[in-house]
């Protein structure tokens, strides 16, 4: 009769602290590499790069607004300063439901707010990448280190960046 006991799993504070503070290293290094080639590129700050695309064009306005109209107790449903006049919650669905833009909430300038989403999605990326090679593929550290620094610093990143000139 096959065993139908439930698997245990050893949630144990060392073994966590052993994948997690190296993921945290590994996504910290992503973002500060990820911030001075920014610097270096001259998009900070209000330099020769911009983003464009949907995060600067709809998903900044957007979050803008449904979150200004959540604050002062405005519906959030239908608006009229978005698409005419038009019903929101799709928009919502779609956008807002992103913790991370959570940012336009507490930094008021977009370009700044889009700098910090786009840190946390690297450092993220990195994180949650390390994770997977050290516990499902079963890599060793510098291989973690080496392909979660590459998938965190990957062309999606630097996709929406948009020269002014």
């Amino acid at each position: 009769m096959p065993d139908t006991k439930a698997t245990e799993y050893n949630f144990s504070g060392d073994r966590i602290k052993k994948t997690a503070i190296p993921a945290g290293v590994s996504g910290g290094v992503a973002v500060v590499v990820f911030l001075i080639v920014m610097g270096l590129r001259g998009f900070f700050p209000r330099g020769k790069y911009v983003y464009s695309g949907d995060s600067m064009d709809q998903v900044a306005p957007f979050s803008r607004m449904m979150w200004e109209n959540l604050l002062s107790g405005k519906g959030i449903f239908y608006s009229w300063a978005l698409s005419f006049g038009g019903n929101s919650s799709l928009v919502n669905a779609f956008y807002a439901y992103d913790p991370l833009n959570l940012f336009f909430v507490f930094v008021k300038d977009a370009h700044t707010a889009l700098i910090c989403i786009m840190c946390c999605k690297v450092f993220l990326s990195v994180f949650f990448m390390y994770l997977f090679l050290k516990r499902v593929c079963k890599c060793s550290d510098t291989v973690c280190f080496l392909f979660s620094l590459s998938y965190g610093l990957c062309s999606y990143q630097i996709y929406f960046f948009q020269s002014k000139d």
